[in-house]
């Protein structure tokens, strides 16, 4: 059995956890969705070893965390937080949420959120990602 550390855990919500993070007195909201997310995570030697498949009788070794390997999006989620907290500091959680692969942004205006909007995207563009 994997023990997984507590540090990990509060990126595996699930839906209604999710839910509860959003300020309920938001008004609006927008998304980001980061362009091949998963895939932009490269995997260390090792683990490219573990990231094998097979099609046509021939087998193939991934340099980087696959959409729909199960462990991905926690790879993700524990990545982009580390890089929006780097960048942005502990107030990111105040207006945004991550869940999977996509970002959610509140506001109490529509001008509020998108500004918030736009820092988030310009933080993900800082990490190299689109």
């Amino acid at each position: 059995m994997v023990d997984i550390p507590d540090y990990f855990r509060d990126d595996g919500l699930s839906a209604a956890e999710f839910v509860r993070q959003v300020d309920q007195s938001a008004r609006y909201f927008t998304t980001v969705d980061v362009e091949a997310a998963f895939e932009s995570i490269p995997a260390a030697p090792r683990a490219q070893d573990l990231m094998c498949f097979a099609i046509g009788g021939r087998v193939y070794r991934s340099k980087v965390a696959l959409q729909g390997l199960g462990l991905s999006p926690l790879l993700w989620q524990y990545h982009i937080r580390h890089g929006l907290q780097t960048l942005l500091g502990e107030s990111y959680r105040e207006y945004c949420a991550i869940f999977m692969d996509d970002i959610l942004i509140w506001g109490d205006t529509a001008d509020q959120c998108e500004r918030r909007r736009k820092v988030v995207v310009a933080a993900i563009n800082a990490l190299g990602k689109r």
